[in-house]
């Protein structure tokens, strides 16, 4: 069974169509990129995958529609930006708590279980060493590392990330992408990633969705993934980089 299957999906919007036909689908335990400019829909795929956007088509998470899956917790979604408080004066290891919430009794007091499933998903992503951290006063690398963590703790079998390194320098763009590498090592879960930048990307997936309303692209990141490609993508003059190499501003 697929982690998650997209059949002719259109989704409209005061009559303008955002995405039209798209057909996706993403295998249990990949790192699937969606990649493409500004505009062109990588959101809105996201919010259709976890069912808040009206649409046309089919969508089924490991069989289930978006509404039922996220009602059984099987997926996560981190948007761009948070609408957590990231002021809020919480510690690393409450904020990463909260992903147990719907795992607790009525009472909502955090079991043995709990609290193991805490520390084992902030040691996954390297922040066990800042549990007791306040949340604020972390690098944005680092929140989104915990913000991960708390997904694991939740028990999601897909997570939906949504432009995860913007406002990341380099290195810490490096770092996260290396600590995603490693969580698909070590757990069974599916990440979905979107960025505009197709850059870096490829070297860190399984399998690209090029994406501009229309699916350009789905597959491997190989040589088919070329300037020729992405200048249908993006509209205009594309300087890419793949796997290190740099093919040049056509």
């Amino acid at each position: 069974m697929k982690a998650i299957e997209v059949k002719h999906l259109t989704v409209k919007r005061n009559g303008k169509v955002i995405l039209e036909n798209v057909n996706l689908s993403v295998d249990k335990n990949q790192i699937f990129a969606i990649c493409g400019p500004n505009g062109g829909g990588k959101t809105t795929l996201l919010r259709s995958i976890i069912g808040i956007v009206p649409y046309e088509g089919t969508i089924k998470i490991f069989g289930f529609l978006p509404k039922e899956a996220v009602k059984r917790g099987l997926i996560s979604y981190l948007p761009q930006r948070s609408p957590m408080d990231y002021t809020f004066p919480a510690t690393v290891y409450e904020v990463v708590m909260m992903g147990r919430l719907k795992k607790m009794g009525i009472i909502k007091i955090p079991s043995q279980k709990d609290r193991e499933k805490v520390l084992k998903s902030l040691y996954m992503v390297a922040m066990d060493e800042f549990k007791d951290r306040p949340f604020s006063a972390l690098s944005g690398g680092q929140q989104q590392r915990v913000l991960i963590a708390r997904a694991l703790a939740s028990e999601a079998k897909v997570l939906l990330l949504d432009e995860p390194i913007t406002g990341l320098d380099i290195q810490a763009q490096q770092v996260f992408y290396t600590m995603l590498t490693e969580l698909r090592k070590k757990t069974d879960i599916t990440i979905v990633m979107v960025s505009h930048d197709i850059g870096v990307v490829p070297a860190f997936v399984d399998v690209v969705a090029c994406l501009n309303r229309e699916l350009f692209y789905h597959g491997a990141p190989s040589k088919e993934l070329n300037i020729e490609l992405l200048k249908k993508v993006y509209g205009g003059d594309v300087g890419i980089l793949i796997h290190g190499h740099h093919h040049g501003t056509t």
